[in-house]
């Protein structure tokens, strides 16, 4: 069976997210060609007035934690909540 990995900065906190994930989910898995894993990597907390140099070290910690989660044999697509369709 293959396995689809969603790898999430922190607990996704809004309820209607996590109940269409879970909705997801069970959708892809009830095919039986694939099994869904969602890793939450712990953020970081970002002191008050931080400077702009310490927010990119925060992410660069973040972006290890999520590194370190995916294998070489991993095809990844990359979102953002930011990001454009």
């Amino acid at each position: 069976m293959n396995k689809i990995k969603i790898l999430t900065v922190g607990s996704v906190k809004e309820e209607f997210l996590r109940n269409k994930i879970n909705e997801l989910r069970r959708k892809i898995e009830k095919s039986g060609k694939y099994k869904v894993d969602i890793i939450e990597v712990p953020d970081e907390s970002i002191p008050e007035n931080s400077s702009e140099t310490v927010i990119e070290k925060i992410k660069n910690i973040e972006g290890k934690k999520l590194l370190s989660k995916i294998e070489a044999k991993d095809y990844v697509i990359a979102l953002c909540i930011d990001g454009k369709p």
